[in-house]
């Protein structure tokens, strides 16, 4: 009965993402839910069944929403049900440094996760969790040595009908 209730309530913060992304998108964009079911393909029957909780949301759909709204709010309602987290990630390449500190602090946290699923961490566990935590700290700094070196720029405000 509890894994039907917890299933129940995963299902319900699912859809609840879902309505809160396509609402906010319709919005945002003035469209219709009758285009933004057209846009991803879905028909508006399923669409309204899916957003009201009454069907649940296949992977392929959320990846099309995901995509086409730039929200990754489902992808977090899910990431929830499973204790994982969700991040955005940079294009490859865009941001080499975000890429590394986010490769490390993964590790850091794999490590951890890994080494507390019985109950204990042993010596070479605690050894290795220590290592992953320096290399994060190493890829973080560096972060913070581009941030300080960068020229920070001002936003420059432009005035409508003035050059």
């Amino acid at each position: 009965m509890e894994s039907i209730r917890r299933r129940s309530a995963g299902w319900r913060r699912t859809a609840d993402a879902f309505h809160d992304v396509v609402t906010n998108h319709c919005r945002r964009t003035h469209d219709t839910q009758q285009t933004f079911a057209d846009e991803t393909g879905v028909p508006l029957g399923t669409l309204s069944n899916m957003m009201c909780g009454h069907s649940p949301v296949p992977a392929d759909i959320i990846v099309t929403v995901t995509n086409l709204t730039g929200e990754n709010a489902i992808l977090r309602a899910m990431g929830s049900l499973t204790g994982n987290l969700v991040l955005p990630m940079p294009r490859p390449g865009e941001h080499p440094e975000v890429d590394e500190v986010l490769r490390e602090t993964g590790d850091v946290l794999r490590a951890y996760g890994e080494a507390i699923q019985d109950g204990t961490i042993t010596e070479a566990e605690a050894a290795r969790i220590v290592r992953e935590i320096e290399e994060a700290q190493a890829a973080l700094e560096a972060m913070k040595q581009r941030v300080v070196a960068a020229e920070v720029r001002k936003p420059q405000l432009r005035l409508k009908g003035v050059m």
